[in-house]
């Protein structure tokens, strides 16, 4: 059991007409990868398997996400800043002067467009991990039958920034069990996660033209 599809290091990436089903984790995962396109596929998982995300970004630029069908038990699309590659400030350090893939440390310059998700948790989530995250749009989606519909997360010594959701139509609702979510349509929060931890900070999140039931 495991990541049905997994990229770390990674650059030019193109994924496009497949149906995935049943991943008992995240279903595709990009890890500090630069460049790629998921074009044009459908994730059918169980919902009643937590953790079951569709499509996890995590540390990775310049993607793009389009016409994709997503049925999950975890966060359909996801951005985080988990990673194990090195923090903008460590870029050139001598210990990273051969890394491959992402190498600006950052988690950015993501599209997501005209999707359909459904999720136990979020159909959108941005935030998690200390990597600093910028430069999102989100547009043209429909969230369905999910707990959580928009979630924005920065926790400790993180940072996320620069973001528009735009057109999009949210129908959510709580489900029975413990899952992410209490039946909001949008969620933002910024606050330290750890005893020691510092809240991370949020700027420049703008909505346009969303409708939501919950």
């Amino acid at each position: 059991p495991g990541m049905l599809i997994t990229f770390e290091y990674c650059a030019n990436i193109r994924i496009s007409d497949v149906t995935m089903k049943d991943s008992p984790e995240w279903t595709i995962r990009l890890g500090t990868c630069d460049n790629a396109v998921i074009h044009g596929i459908t994730i059918i998982n169980n919902k009643l398997i937590p953790n079951s995300d569709g499509i996890h970004c995590t540390t990775s630029r310049n993607i793009m996400i389009s016409d994709c069908n997503i049925f999950a038990g975890d966060d359909a699309v996801i951005v985080t800043g988990f990673g194990d590659g090195p923090l903008p400030q460590e870029i050139n350090e001598e210990k990273f002067r051969n890394f491959k893939g992402n190498r600006t440390g950052w988690a950015e310059n993501v599209t997501v467009t005209n999707c359909v998700l459904s999720s136990r948790s979020a159909g959108l989530r941005v935030g998690y991990g200390n990597h600093p995250i910028r430069n999102l749009t989100f547009s043209n989606i429909i969230i369905y039958d999910s707990n959580r519909g928009i979630g924005v997360f920065a926790r400790d010594d993180s940072k996320v920034e620069n973001v528009l959701f735009s057109d999009i139509v949210i129908s959510n609702r709580i489900h029975s069990g413990h899952w992410w979510g209490k039946g909001e349509s949008i969620h933002i929060s910024a606050i330290q996660d750890t005893k020691d931890g510092k809240a991370g900070t949020i700027d420049n999140i703008r909505f346009r033209n969303i409708t939501a039931q919950s």
